[in-house]
């Protein structure tokens, strides 16, 4: 039976019955509760599975709360094909779907395989080569979305950069004392946290107090402006953060806890205070995309050194 698969257009073959009768003289059969993780991306791998029911899920993990499925194998289709390389690792995650049943044919046993049944070895070979094939291009395709996503969140961070600068530079009132106050005992708590933890960066740990301290101030002063800059603008522009937008911040930050996700959404529902952490960088942004929106804006070509360069600034100067 032949199958095309959508993403790269290719022509695969699934394996017959007989042909999966044939392997089960040298294949170990498993069966998968539905859910079951099968293997994990990074482990070692030895061999390859052969699916002969139910259906197993390919998932490449981007970061936390996001996925990327490459393939998807049912009856007669094959994954874990990284296994038949010298010192394979696996390149995804693999989760049985729903209740499955596999056969795994180790490297050792392939080659006894291919020695007493060459004919039908041939095709089993064929076909994981193709999948193999389908795989890795839905893989490059994974890797070019995320060189896409990584090269527009730095052009988004300089331009952001470059427009907070200017308002910075432009707006000269006298700060609240107190605001400023809280907002540099913010700073300067994850400061001394970080020194005593020995992970204060190296320009600043060959820095004496009163020289961290003048410039965390300038920070905290710098931060306390912008911030109220982009909150009259916000005003006046009647910027909101909906409760969509919200929930959707509160989940994306729960995914990063794992196991402990729910827990920690509950936690966000449940306090105002938390929220408000929440809330703010998404109306921070929501100010800056108006204020560009109604800006001029020209692109230049940078490489992409320059383009994700360190900033040369001490950490937060530039938000």
């Amino acid at each position: 039976m032949v199958t095309r698969d959508e993403g790269t257009g290719m022509a695969i073959a699934r394996l017959s019955e007989s042909e999966r009768i044939a392997l089960q003289g040298y294949a170990a059969r498993a069966s998968w509760p539905a859910g079951f993780q099968i293997y994990e991306r990074g482990t070692s791998a030895d061999g390859v599975f052969i699916v002969t029911r139910g259906r197993v899920v390919l998932r490449s993990r981007v970061r936390a709360g996001r996925g990327f499925v490459p393939w998807v194998a049912t009856p007669g289709e094959t994954f874990g094909a990284e296994g038949l390389s010298q010192h394979g690792q696996y390149a995804t995650d693999a989760r049985a779907d729903e209740e499955t049943e596999t056969l795994f044919l180790s490297s050792a046993n392939l080659r006894a395989f291919v020695r007493e049944q060459p004919n039908r070895a041939l095709m089993v070979i064929g076909q994981i080569m193709a999948e193999r094939t389908a795989l890795l291009e839905k893989l490059r395709e994974l890797l070019k979305t995320n060189l896409g996503e990584q090269y527009a969140r730095a052009s988004r961070f300089k331009l952001k950069r470059a427009l907070l600068d200017q308002l910075d530079s432009k707006h000269d009132f006298p700060l609240p004392p107190k605001m400023v106050e809280a907002e540099f005992a913010s700073i300067w708590n994850q400061v001394q946290q970080d020194k005593t933890n020995g992970q204060l960066p190296p320009e600043d740990a060959e820095k004496s107090e009163e020289q961290l301290r003048s410039e965390y101030r300038k920070i905290a002063e710098r931060r306390v402006r912008l911030g109220l800059v982009l909150a009259e603008v916000g005003r006046a522009n009647e910027v909101q953060v909906t409760e969509q937008e919200l929930g959707e911040a509160m989940r994306q930050e729960a995914l990063r806890y794992g196991a402990q996700a729910q827990q920690i959404f509950d936690l966000f529902r449940q306090n105002p205070n938390a929220q408000a952490q929440l809330r703010a960088p998404i109306f921070e942004d929501k100010v800056v995309d108006l204020i560009v929106s109604k800006a001029k804006v020209e692109d230049q070509p940078v490489s992409k050194d320059d383009l994700l360069k360190d900033d040369e600034l001490p950490e937060g100067y530039g938000a």
